[in-house]
């Protein structure tokens, strides 16, 4: 250990000796150099500069390795410092376990081997059980490649089972495919079945064209039977009444397509009859144009006051059978044509589909004419569009729903009043079907968007002079229900419901004489019966209180 400590001491003054010098040598060096640089010029000065600068970096790169080697030399001698504490410890511990040793008795030290033959016995015991543990092991993994066969079995089991889904799945697909396969074919006879309907109501059409064609030439057939004479007289009565048979008013209407031959029905000698009534508040003036030779009605005109020049409205009647042909309505103007009713074509559609009047028509019985097709509820049921003039002050469309009784009866069902737009529902009538005549069981009325439901009067089918109005929310939910009575439409009882469960959660009820509340019936929100209050005479809530729902509180004085 002092020849480890002598050599260190001996390196490091050999290091700062080295150092001591080189230090003194690079001073002395550098001093000799800077007095020699003066002789020189400027650029051997910079030169000599750039090889001292080397230099120098040189004997940096010298101290560095030096300072390495220092370095080296310490880590060697903390290194030689533990081991020698290493031997010292271990000399100590055996000089202490000889110590130990010399000191135990004979009694201690077979102690100590009967310790030691029961730790070893404990060993041999121990041994035994991991051979034991070893066996259950191979026992186990042998076991386990049991469980390996029966899982592999499975796992064959589960394939077998799988493919058979994937068949089952196949031919799902298969009966699909097929199922689609017959759909298409179902759709395709479907739509062959629609042609053949169109083509047989095309059939019916033509049909329908024939039988006019023929009624023309009957008629162009009457018109030549005319004489000399005839014309001669309608003549007369053309330059009479010129207004009334040139009809150039109508002429200029192309989308009417009459089947009347306005300039042979001007010729004849048509028999004029002026008639006056009452309609609403004014009086109206009816003129009815017939046919002399046959006596009947060709044209009825009908004028919005007496003076016989704004049109209300025109019927054209068949010259042959006298049925009603076209209805023409006009604006208030009395020239312009608000909509045109064909009869003909509302006989000549068969039984079983929707069957409407109007076929001409402006703005508001266009959307009528669609309404009518949507809103239909049996393909037997019959739809009609009229315009009603309420005294000249206002107008409404009604859309009246029938159902045939059989192939002449029909008998209404449903009707839907509209305002002068023909879009915005104002209220709607429902009648009883169980009688024959027009019983009015339900009227629904609407709010000014013609959309969202208001109220609702329900009359009772035993007790017709009674009825229950109620009362709807925006959302469509009920509000309230009043039992009323027709005359005089005051409640009796007012019921509130709970908006979330539709239940009733109170009942107030009214004397008739007074209309003040009387006393009120209490219900939780699930409809359950709470309790009875009874009013004061001014109708506010008292403090006296019933529990028994069938008990009727007396009358207030």
């Amino acid at each position: 250990m002092r020849i480890n400590v002598f050599a260190v001491c001996c390196s490091c003054f050999v290091f700062f000796f080295t150092l001591f010098f080189l230090v003194f040598f690079s001073y002395s060096r550098f001093s000799e150099f800077i007095k020699a640089a003066d002789s020189f010029d400027l650029s051997k000065k910079q030169n000599r500069i750039l090889q001292l600068q080397e230099q120098e970096q040189e004997k940096e790169k010298e101290i560095a390795k030096l300072n390495e080697n220092i370095q080296f030399l310490n880590h060697e001698r903390a290194s030689n410092l533990l081991h020698q504490q290493e031997l010292e410890q271990k000399v100590l511990h055996e000089e202490t376990k000889n110590e130990f040793a010399s000191k135990l008795s004979e009694e201690q030290i077979e102690a100590l081997k009967a310790k030691e033959q029961e730790a070893l016995a404990k060993i041999a015991v121990l041994q035994k059980e991991k051979e034991e543990i070893e066996d259950k092991n191979k026992k186990l993994a042998l076991k386990d490649i049991n469980n390996l066969g029966a899982l592999q079995s499975k796992k064959i089991e589960i394939e077998r089972l799988e493919k058979e889904k994937d068949q089952i799945t196949k031919d799902k697909n298969d009966c699909f495919e097929e199922f689609r396969k017959k759909a298409l074919e179902l759709a395709r006879l479907k739509k062959e079945k629609e042609q053949l309907e169109e083509a047989k109501e095309q059939i019916e059409k033509e049909k329908i064209q024939v039988e006019r064609e023929k009624n023309q030439a009957e008629k162009e057939k009457l018109l030549a039977f005319n004489d000399k004479k005839i014309i001669a007289l309608a003549l007369e009565q053309e330059k009479k009444y010129p207004k009334e048979y040139h009809l150039n008013r109508f002429l200029h209407v192309p989308h009417l397509d009459l089947k009347f031959d306005f300039e042979n029905l001007k010729l004849l000698n048509l028999d004029v009859v002026e008639e006056f009534y009452s309609y609403g508040f004014k009086k109206v003036s009816k003129r009815i144009e017939s046919d002399p030779i046959t006596k009947r009605k060709i044209k009825v005109s009908v004028y919005r006051n007496d003076d016989n020049h704004t049109l209300k409205e025109i019927e054209f009647y068949d010259l042959f059978n006298g049925d009603l042909v076209y209805d023409v309505y006009f604006e208030d103007d009395g020239k312009t044509v608000l909509s045109a009713v064909n009869t003909e074509d509302l006989k000549a559609n068969k039984r079983g589909s929707v069957r409407y009047g109007v076929v001409s028509c402006q703005g508001a019985v266009k959307f009528m004419e669609k309404r009518a097709l949507e809103e239909k509820a049996l393909k037997n049921d019959v739809a009609h569009i009229t315009l009603y003039d309420l005294d000249g002050k206002r107008k409404q469309w009604t859309c009246s729903y029938y159902r045939p009784d059989n192939e002449t009866m029909f008998y209404r069902y449903k009707v839907l009043v509209y305002f002068k737009d023909g879009q915005s529902i104002d209220y709607v009538d429902y009648y009883d079907l169980n009688y024959k005549e027009a019983i009015l069981r339900k009227k629904t009325f609407y709010k000014s968007d013609g959309k969202t439901v208001d109220f609702e009067d329900n009359l009772a089918t035993l007790v017709p002079l009674t009825m229950n109005r109620t009362y709807y929310c925006d959302d469509g939910t009920v509000l309230e229900t009043l039992p009323c009575s027709v005359a005089s439409l005051k409640p009796r009882v007012v019921s509130q419901y709970d908006l979330n469960t539709r239940k009733v959660i109170s009942e107030t009820y009214y004397q008739l004489h007074d209309m003040l509340p009387w006393y009120i019936k209490n219900y939780d929100s699930q409809g359950k019966y709470l309790d009875t209050v009874l009013c004061n005479k001014d109708g506010t809530p008292s403090s006296t209180k019933y529990y028994d729902q069938n008990f009727v509180p007396p009358k207030l004085s």
